[in-house]
């Protein structure tokens, strides 16, 4: 195999919601005969495995140059040798050269890789992103005047989207099935359609990116927003563009996750460059946006290097109120010994503790300012509409 190197623009949204999982396009599939399940991630730009997949499937490596600069943002990844991949739904068997990428194993446990968007933007695609359900067709026919239609930005090889806002300040979109959330937003238009801080529907989400790494970021809920062709209802909106600067310098001004994306149902057509989309009758799945009713994450400083799991927190939230301050160092919920989440599998995800319902109380032993201290926390209703959400409610759909 001819050496080369390759920098790729990955963005695999590995969330600690338990959300995550649900909210995922899974494909099953074959590599040189071998089982695999990958995500669709049309937020990545081609055929991607993680390292111990491609252990196990005893496939050779070239790798790039080590002396390749890369920016922020973006991923230099090997090849693996050229191999059969075949997908049980649709498709035909191809010859690929997966990237191989290295992401810590506790994020991948259970999931080999992503198919990106170069490897589908030569299709016809019908997805379904409230069944989280795709359907490849190498024709389809359908009537094109019940749907809306997009272009597709054929400058970059990930699924962006043109829309048509008044004022030209969000015009641009990643449409991204590797994310579970709803809406992403740099800073000026976070400021614009969230407005000021309101402490009592501000959360906090912590989510893992190869190239960029762990970040931590505010989580607000709007119950409407315009996006030129694309009006969205009941949606989260989190604060995470300012770290994506590849994609920013490349005028894209926020991200489409799954949530957002069950709006509607879709139909990518990627030889002629066009998404075609109308509403989705169907009532969302799953019915509830699973999201932190803690007001605080904990993180490592550093996921690679660092042990520590420290404390982010949204001031007087349910943690601060509780007296849980930035920095704290968190050891244990209930009796489970969270120092061991690189090692003990029953420690991550974190955040299927502060998904629980409004009301449930959880006890913390918490290192604070070098003492230890317990406490305990009642979860909250953080957003304002945490109801069961269907888009058949005429008054959403019409207003």
């Amino acid at each position: 195999m001819k050496s080369l190197y390759f920098i790729v623009i990955l963005f695999l949204y590995l969330s600690s919601n338990t959300v995550a999982k649900e909210s995922r396009i899974f494909l099953e599939g074959y590599i040189n005969g071998k089982p695999v399940k990958l995500i669709l991630d049309t937020g990545a730009t081609g055929p991607t495995l993680f390292r111990p997949a491609v252990k196990r499937l005893k496939l050779s490596i070239e790798r790039p140059p080590a002396n390749v600069k890369v920016e922020k943002g973006l991923v230099r990844y090997a090849l693996t040798e050229k191999c059969k991949f075949q997908m049980v739904e649709g498709g035909t068997e191809s010859t690929l050269n997966f990237a191989v990428i290295d992401v810590p194993d506790f994020l991948t446990r259970d999931i080999d890789g992503a198919m990106g968007w170069g490897g589908f933007g030569h299709m016809m695609i019908e997805l379904n992103s409230n069944l989280r359900k795709v359907k490849i067709r190498n024709k389809l026919e359908f009537d094109k005047s019940e749907w809306k239609c997009l272009d597709i930005r054929k400058d970059i090889n990930v699924l962006v989207v043109n829309t048509s806002s008044k004022d030209k300040t969000r015009d641009c979109f990643l449409i991204d099935t590797g994310a579970p959330d709803g809406l992403t937003v740099g800073g000026e238009l976070w400021d614009k359609l969230v407005g000021g801080e309101i402490a009592n529907k501000t959360t906090l989400s912590a989510s893992y990116m190869p190239g960029v790494g762990l970040t931590v970021n505010k989580e607000n809920w709007l119950e409407k927003i315009d996006l030129g062709g694309l009006q969205l209802c009941d949606i989260p909106v989190k604060r995470g563009m300012d770290s994506l600067k590849v994609y920013t310098d490349l005028g894209v001004d926020g991200i489409l996750g799954m949530w957002a994306l069950s709006c509607y149902s879709w139909i990518l057509d990627g030889e002629n460059g066009k998404v075609y989309y109308k509403k989705n009758e169907l009532v969302r799945i799953p019915e509830k946006y699973e999201y932190n009713r803690l007001g605080a994450v904990f993180v490592p400083e550093d996921i690679r290097t660092s042990n520590s799991l420290l404390a982010h927190v949204v001031k007087d939230g349910p943690a601060y109120k509780a007296g849980i301050r930035d920095g704290d160092e968190l050891l244990k919920i209930g009796r489970l010994d969270v120092t061991k989440w690189r090692t003990d599998r029953n420690v991550l995800p974190l955040g299927r503790f502060w998904s629980n319902p409004a009301g449930t109380k959880v006890e913390l032993l918490l290192k604070q300012n070098g003492k230890i201290k317990e406490l305990s926390v009642t979860l909250e209703e953080i957003f304002k509409n945490d109801t069961v959400m269907t888009t058949k409610d005429p008054k959403k759909i019409n207003s």
